[in-house]
């Protein structure tokens, strides 16, 4: 883990007058704080070191001081970056009005707006390597890989699979355009606030480890799945309301039709993700609630592995 030797390594150029190492909080003489992050692989660390040197433009993403990407000086993967200001909005829910949550989702709708701005080289990864073509592709790519993990830990077999993938990818998508940076997984653990008068105002979007190149289709059903529960609705409605006044693209409004294909995507990726912990108890249920929701929208479909898909 990070040490002050360590740190003072990492930079140099600036004096540190304090290291907290229960904490990760370090304190240059300016006063200014830093905080170190910690990723249990390197590809998790250069996604977020990729991630924040794009989006430097955007405020609220968290400026990059320093990086040990392979873990040679700290013995694990990190990145050290301005510490976040304020508190993390799910620790202040019960206090927040329907007003305060909707003006919050105007917010990150509009600071999403401005990310999605900012042209990346390809669909996926952020590091180079291999890319796809456009949104198409990429879902493709994802439920295909999904597929293969559920079929391995005997979630679902062959044949329904490359029904589901058919069934996801014959849903309309938008139409091709160039790869924009996504954040990847923000949530509300990971979006930070301070009071602001009455109202409160987002210092920081703190998670970059999913960041990659994509539609920002692709994000928008992420963050209304993490904001699914009835407590954010009014966290939802702002978003979209802001993000759609703000984006350029009618294609990368957040509506539901043109969602659909992304949202039974991350449905699938999800079950695959749950499968590979080793909880297929959980990864079932999840892949049979995804059944049901591909046989309300197309009835004539007939999966092998579930007696009541139509249901």
């Amino acid at each position: 883990m990070m040490t002050l030797t360590t740190l003072q390594q990492l930079i140099p150029e600036h004096q540190i007058i304090h290291y907290d190492d229960q904490q990760h909080v370090a304190t240059l003489g300016d006063g200014t704080a830093l905080t170190v992050w910690y990723y249990r692989q390197p590809n998790q660390a250069a996604t977020v070191v990729a991630g924040l040197q794009l989006g430097a433009v955007e405020e609220t993403v968290p400026h990059l001081w320093a990086a040990d990407v392979a873990g040679q000086l700290c013995g694990t993967p990190c990145v050290v970056v301005t510490a976040p200001h304020g508190q993390q909005l799910i620790t202040i829910t019960e206090g927040l009005s329907h007003t305060q949550l909707h003006q919050l989702g105007r917010q990150l709708g509009q600071i999403l707006a401005r990310i999605h701005l900012i042209p990346v080289a390809q669909y996926g990864n952020l590091k180079g390597g291999e890319g796809t073509p456009d949104a198409r592709a990429s879902l493709l790519q994802r439920i295909t890989r999904a597929g293969h993990q559920l079929v391995a830990a005997q979630i679902a077999s062959e044949g329904d699979i490359t029904t589901m993938c058919d069934q996801i990818m014959a849903l309309p998508m938008s139409a091709h355009y160039a790869a924009v940076l996504l954040c990847g997984d923000i949530d509300p653990a990971t979006v930070w606030v301070i009071k602001n008068g009455s109202n409160y105002r987002i210092t920081m979007l703190s998670s970059w480890s999913t960041a990659r190149g994509g539609w920002p289709g692709t994000e928008h059903v992420r963050v209304l799945a993490n904001f699914a529960a009835e407590q954010w609705f009014s966290v939802r409605v702002g978003y979209g309301e802001a993000y759609d006044e703000a984006a350029l693209f009618a294609s990368n409004h957040v509506r539901e039709s043109a969602l659909l294909a992304e949202r039974l995507g991350l449905h699938m990726s999800r079950a695959a993700i749950t499968a590979s912990r080793g909880d297929h108890d959980s990864a079932r249920q999840q892949w049979q609630s995804l059944l049901r929701w591909c046989a309300q929208l197309h009835p004539e479909t007939i999966f092998t592995d579930t007696k009541d898909a139509s249901a």
